[in-house]
């Protein structure tokens, strides 16, 4: 069965198989011997029929297989270019990450250096040394404080500034509640 349509299927197609033999002479069809022999082709084409016959009562036609592997084909292409374009943005995410990166490690350097310098230049906000050690002068006035400023580092304070206190848990009445407090810059 699959022999007899092979060899149907090239008679019936002799005439293309040679052109690609002429178009590129180390093709692969040059290696049919029934190409090589025009005597047996020409013999063999008066046969050959896409009519249905007894035997094969009806055209085969293109097989399935065919369509599908030229869906195949764009399928892949498109696949490849898909693949491509997300490369592309992943190697542009990274180049991004390290920008952001670079840039929050300047941010962090020069608030620290900002903080750093109003902490020693201040002539506003600075201790007394003659009065109690919970005293603040503010200008000229000394103002005695009731409570000791929180101990903390640059970084945390920084964070405390621009995201606040994430959550707190307080009770009231018997039952738990949780807030969380808003960024100190939005009080």
């Amino acid at each position: 069965g699959l022999l007899i349509r092979l060899l149907a299927s090239v008679v019936y197609n002799s005439d293309w198989i040679l052109q690609m033999i002429n178009s590129d002479p180390s093709h692969p069809f040059v290696a049919i011997p029934l190409i090589q022999n025009p005597e047996l082709l020409q013999a063999l084409k008066s046969k050959v029929t896409i009519e249905a016959t007894e035997s094969m009562p009806r055209a085969t036609g293109i097989p399935p297989h065919v369509e599908q592997m030229k869906m195949m084909k764009s399928i892949i292409v498109i696949c490849n270019s898909t693949l491509s374009k997300l490369n592309g943005l992943i190697d542009n995410r990274r180049q991004m990450e390290s920008v952001l990166d670079d840039f929050r490690e300047n941010i962090k350097k020069d608030v620290g250096a900002q903080l750093e310098h109003i902490s020693k230049n201040s002539s506003l906000l600075s201790t007394n040394d003659n009065t109690e050690d919970n005293a603040i002068t503010f200008g000229d006035e000394t103002n005695a404080l009731s409570f000791d400023f929180p101990k903390s580092d640059r970084l945390n304070g920084f964070n405390l500034w621009l995201k606040g206190i994430p959550i707190y848990e307080e009770e009231v009445n018997g039952v738990k509640k949780h807030h969380a407090i808003k960024p100190f810059r939005k009080m």
